[in-house]
């Protein structure tokens, strides 16, 4: 019974040391999420390429996602990815994916290899500067930015004068496009002009990811907390410590079930002396002396 209590005492300290050390999630999403049916939102981009091919929303980790082929979209995300997110992105692309990262954060963009610059807020109605792909039957879109991104890096798809608003970078055989504002794809926005057009030939593959795990803003903090404890089971690793409690539970249980029926304890033959004695034991108790007299001339008779 202490083994079992010092086990779960343990156990309990592990989940406290491990959810110290989570990362805490604000409950709300970003406006851009593609679940918003605000103005700001995207779910009207959503919908519309769920009409044409498989759509699926990202809601964990780039690491542990089994990315098929197609499009995976970043809409604004609230922060950047790790350094292993990374990498496995990259790779994705290129194998020949395509990759699709709405924001106007330089800290985002520069992920990618792509440096921003600040202007003025400007409303624009822009055409296409080349022949591609995705510009086919697109006369112009409408779009507002105030960031626009620099000359050295990727091939110019729309530009406001010498400002590059969207731009293609290859990488392997896949390509990274970059939109330096998410206004293009709100639920407003995406009606404007040739908007749809372009967007639906831009992200149309065997299937098109929407990035939501991003779409959280980051808090980090330390110590242990009573939110904290729910960390182990709403991370990446809440199949692990599910598992763990049924198997420690099945444990509990086995130690303390009996299994099969109990042996018969077979009765033992009590000697006459052993009866003697211990009525003699009760009878010294009570103080007995003229019985204990009767008993001990009868025990030494009958030896």
């Amino acid at each position: 019974m202490k083994g079992q209590a010092l086990f779960v005492i343990l156990f309990i300290v592990a989940i406290m040391v491990v959810a110290s050390f989570g990362e805490y999630r604000i409950p709300e999403r970003t406006v851009y999420s593609s679940r918003n049916r605000e103005p700001p939102g995207c779910l009207a981009f959503y919908l519309l390429l769920e009409k044409y091919t498989a759509v699926e929303r990202v809601e964990t980790d780039l690491t542990t996602v089994n990315l098929e082929p197609g499009t995976f979209l970043m809409i604004s995300p609230a922060r950047l990815l790790s350094p292993e997110e990374q990498e496995r992105l990259f790779m994705w692309v290129e194998q020949g994916n395509n990759l699709v990262v709405f924001s106007q954060s330089p800290q985002i963009m520069q992920q990618f290899g792509a440096k921003l610059f600040e202007t003025e807020y400007t409303y624009a109605f822009l055409t296409p500067l080349r022949d591609h792909w995705s510009t086919s039957h697109v006369k112009s879109i409408y779009i507002f930015y105030s960031y626009y991104f620099s000359s050295d890096v990727g091939d110019a798809l729309f530009a406001d004068g010498g400002k590059r608003v969207i731009i293609e970078i290859e990488r392997g055989t896949g390509q990274i496009f970059l939109i330096s504002d998410p206004s293009l794809v709100q639920n407003t926005r995406i009606d404007e002009l040739d908007n749809e057009i372009f967007l639906v030939h831009l992200a149309f593959s065997d299937k098109v990811y929407f990035d939501e795990y991003h779409q959280y803003t980051p808090r980090v903090e330390r110590g242990v907390t009573w939110g904290s404890f729910t960390t182990p089971f709403t991370s990446r690793y809440a199949l692990f410590f599910i598992q763990f409690l049924l198997t420690l539970a099945l444990l509990f249980i086995a130690h303390g079930k009996r299994f099969g029926a109990p042996r018969p304890v077979i009765p033992r033959e009590v000697q006459s002396s052993e009866l003697v004695v211990s009525a003699a034991d009760l009878y010294y108790r009570a103080r007995k002396k003229e019985v204990l007299e009767i008993l001990d001339e009868n025990w030494k008779y009958k030896r």
